[in-house]
């Protein structure tokens, strides 16, 4: 083996050897890293007192119109036999959107139908009765009223003729009486008093009959107007009697009708926004068939759903940043809104599912769902411009807004594990 030329001794002092000459920095003086640590400390010190920061919290919310959109959901099973309007028309109240067919069907048809159809002949043949009682009305009372007018015509001239005999009579009267003092002076003879009582008797007769003929033109005349009361109050009666028994029929036929086909009506005026089932299309109870929105002018307002240990610190009149999940702040940036209202009770778990972007359970807690105030925000921007096109809000996007809760030093921050420390240790608090 061959032996190194050099001593090992000497190899390790050339690789250790430095190569140039070392200096020593001269220290700072004691005076000054104090001064400058005592200068952070009391920096690091007034930032923790005089500091102040907001506590945050994010939450979801969706887009609603004020008046909220109209949805409308099948009341029970059936298809869709007629669909009656169309997206973007617009419609007033109680327009007709849908028809549902949920009848039964047998070998010899649709149960429903069949009987609505024969309550229909019913109520057309009652029709019929009805418009025949009505002409019959009229055509009987008016030949009553002609005999009322004729009769009440000839008593008025039987009248003026007794009138007229009974002043003859009168006339003739005094005639017979001057007669027969004639006769009793004998300046006439027995025959013509004779003849003179004659003419009085019979010009009395007939005064008679012409009246009894007046009297019996007034009894004729009552009777006729009883006749006129009479008849029509029975054909008034009849024909009431009709028609509660069409109203029956018609109520039956609604009845049938309404277990045989069902309606969709329009419950406000507005524009149909979807139509989400088409013709012969099944549907459940509960599914969406159509969404309208209101024919007034609509006011945007988001809704937002804060916990309850957030909702103390949140207040009508308090500005909240919002971010919209079809316009990322990252390109969009966020938007103000204003908080309009807070609910002063929590909101139902039923009216959280009304809306499409409910609160979800908070996993920190288990799965149990949190209790959640309402809070209506409006937004500061409904339209947005990106690039050549004018973009704008709608009902149900979805959004999230950052409230800005209680303002503290940040040394309470700091210390607030050490405050849940002291509660969980404290003892009872005596009032």
């Amino acid at each position: 083996m061959a032996q190194p030329i050099f001593r090992p001794q000497a190899l390790q002092h050339q690789r250790q050897r430095w190569n140039g000459h070392a200096m020593l920095a001269t220290p700072l003086p004691l005076i000054a890293v104090t001064a400058v640590s005592l200068l952070f400390l009391a920096a690091l010190l007034w930032l923790l007192i005089e500091g102040r920061y907001t506590r945050r919290v994010s939450v979801g919310g969706e887009v609603i119109t004020q008046p909220h959109a109209i949805t409308l959901y099948a009341p029970q099973q059936g298809y869709v036999s007629q669909a009656l309007a169309s997206p973007g028309e617009v419609v007033v109240k109680d327009a007709v959107l849908y028809q549902l067919n949920v009848d039964r069907s047998t070998r010899s048809g649709e149960v429903n139908s069949r009987g609505a159809e024969q309550i229909r002949s019913q109520i057309e043949r009652i029709d019929t009765i009805v418009a025949s009682l009505e002409t019959s009305k009229t055509q009987t009372l008016d030949n009553l009223r002609q005999q009322l007018a004729m009769y009440r015509q000839d008593r008025s001239q039987a009248r003026k003729v007794a009138d007229s005999a009974r002043v003859g009579m009168g006339d003739m009267l005094r005639n017979m009486q001057n007669y027969e003092s004639y006769l009793k002076r004998g300046l006439i003879t027995k025959d013509q008093s004779s003849n003179q009582r004659y003419l009085y008797y019979q010009q009395q007769y007939q005064y008679q009959s012409l009246y009894s003929q007046s009297r019996q033109d007034e009894l004729q005349i009552a009777n006729i107007g009883s006749q006129l009361t009479t008849r029509a109050a029975e054909f008034d009666n009849q024909i009431a009697q009709y028609r509660a028994r069409r109203d029956d029929l018609q109520r039956q036929l609604d009845e049938t009708e309404a277990k045989g086909s069902l309606l969709i009506k329009a419950p406000a005026p507005g524009r149909v926004q979807s139509m989400a089932v088409t013709v012969g299309q099944m549907v459940q109870p509960g599914d969406s068939l159509a969404q309208l929105s209101p024919a007034t002018d609509s006011a945007w307002r988001l809704i937002f759903w804060v916990p309850s240990s957030s909702v103390p610190y949140v207040r009508p009149g308090q500005h909240i940043n919002i971010r919209y999940d079809a316009f990322p702040y990252q390109k969009f940036s966020q938007f103000d809104g204003l908080i309009t209202s807070v609910s002063a009770v929590a909101a139902a778990p039923q009216e959280m599912a009304s809306y499409s972007n409910p609160p979800a359970a908070d996993p920190r807690t288990g799965g149990r769902a949190d209790t959640f105030y309402k809070v209506t925000v409006q937004p500061g921007r409904v339209h947005f411009r990106y690039r050549d096109s004018q973009l704008q809000l709608s009902s149900g996007m979805r959004a999230e807004a950052t409230l800005f809760l209680e303002r503290r030093p940040l040394y309470q921050w700091i210390l607030a594990p050490f405050y849940d420390i002291r509660t969980s240790v404290s003892g009872p608090v005596h009032g």
